[in-house]
């Protein structure tokens, strides 16, 4: 694997101004010693990387030394918060789940589900009688199925082959006599009705 020197040189840049600046700020830097090197190179070659720009070492070296420093400053606040005058483990590993270094950053699913299990097998909370709005019955409410309205499959040249009249806006003919002879029928049985009534039989 074959690191570029101009992607290297801007990276060297940029950390070189941060790093600057997180050792201005805890007023410590340290020297690059050959046990620090040898590890970064060990890191290196067992993560497969045989081939590198040597300035990857010291950039790797800043970036340790960047997180260290943090890291004992984050323990020593947390160690000062305990009443503790000396930084011991559990602060350092408070200060590292802190920081979330460990982190995979990607949870399992495996424990997604099952939490999520856990969650929906809880039931829901009972709602109060007087909480909100309250909707109306459901024969109120628009919630039955939508009647669609399918006329006759016969089209207009069925209808002129079989020479059937076209009436717009008005009735078959047979439809209107029917009703007049409805109506007419109906008058009379409401007068035969109200003579009854009248006459008291």
């Amino acid at each position: 694997m074959r690191i570029t020197s101009s992607v290297l040189g801007l990276t060297g840049q940029i950390r070189a101004k941060f790093v600057g600046r997180i050792h201005q700020r805890t007023q410590w830097v340290p020297e690059p010693t050959g046990r620090d090197i040898s590890h970064v190179k060990a890191i290196l070659e067992e993560a497969g990387i045989t081939d590198y720009d040597p300035r990857v070492v010291h950039l790797l070296l800043d970036l340790l030394y960047t997180t260290t420093s943090g890291l004992l400053t984050e323990a020593k606040a947390i160690s000062q918060h305990c009443g503790k005058m000396v930084i011991d483990e559990t602060d350092v590993q408070i200060a590292v789940e802190m920081s979330g270094l460990l982190c995979d950053g990607k949870p399992n699913r495996a424990d997604l589900l099952k939490m999520a299990c856990e969650r929906n097998a809880q039931p829901l909370p009972q709602i109060r009688h007087n909480f909100g709005l309250k909707l109306p019955n459901d024969r109120f409410c628009l919630l039955q199925p939508n009647v669609e309205w399918r006329g006759s499959d016969r089209t207009t040249a069925d209808l002129l082959a079989n020479n059937a009249p076209l009436t717009v806006g008005q009735p078959p003919a047979h439809a209107i006599g029917v009703r007049r002879n409805r109506t007419a029928n109906n008058f009379q049985k409401h007068k035969a009705q109200s003579w009854v009534r009248t006459l008291g039989i």
